[in-house]
């Protein structure tokens, strides 16, 4: 009857609302020869980029400024320099009024100069490589993100297991906005506040412990 909308709505709530319950996460992709860009779809701040060589090395790339990174491609994408990737940059994904309808049909190449990309898949969150990868790699990415919404196949969430209350709290709160109901709303976060931030406390509690040490005595 609609409310799982509103229940995977309120998930999304709750990420956005906890500042240490289940919001890290890693996310392994492969990329092939020629690769630029990599999309990390439901990625809500990125941390750390690793590239993954022949399962036996680990390397950290080096985060640099889009406006620094872009001199590189200066060149149509088939003429650009190919190496094992080193740095990464967030770049500038979205054009007006859409990649599909606009850049894409009259675009070949992506230049220093244009900030955006011919291409309609590449209107979503992504980063950049540099260089343009000479192989194939593994890229591991560290970074919050959003828990998967439930459905007929995810039965289950870290939210649905752990806090039940809450989601429903958060599922409450969205129809409360469907409603236009501000008391309710505000009411809602309250409750849902609360609740995150006992949910903190025990976070902190468990940092805590591990950093005591022995001949600390009892507290």
């Amino acid at each position: 009857n609609g409310a799982l909308y509103y229940i995977n709505r309120g998930q999304r709530l709750l990420d956005r609302r906890s500042t240490v319950a289940n919001t890290e996460a890693r996310n392994y992709q492969l990329i092939e020869r020629g690769t630029y860009v990599v999309h990390i779809p439901e990625c809500r701040t990125l941390r750390e980029v690793w590239l993954l060589i022949d399962e036996e090395q680990r390397i950290p790339l080096v985060r640099d400024a889009w406006e620094s990174l872009q001199k590189y491609y200066r060149k149509p994408l088939t003429a650009l320099e190919k190496g094992t990737p080193q740095f990464w940059a967030l770049g500038y994904l979205r054009g007006v009024p859409s990649n599909a309808t606009t850049l894409a049909e009259t675009m070949h190449m992506f230049a220093g100069y244009v900030d955006t990309i011919a291409d309609e898949s590449f209107d979503k969150d992504a980063f950049f490589l540099y260089p343009v990868a000479d192989r194939e790699y593994g890229i591991q990415v560290v970074g919050d993100f959003y828990t998967p919404s439930l459905s007929s196949t995810i039965t289950k969430t870290w939210w649905s297991v752990n806090h039940p209350e809450l989601v429903i709290a958060a599922g409450r709160y969205w129809i409360e906005v469907a409603n236009r109901n501000t008391e309710g709303t505000r009411d809602w976060l309250a409750i849902i506040d609360s609740n995150l931030r006992d949910i903190t406390n025990d976070f902190i509690e468990n940092e805590v412990v591990d950093e005591i040490v022995m001949g600390d005595g009892y507290r």
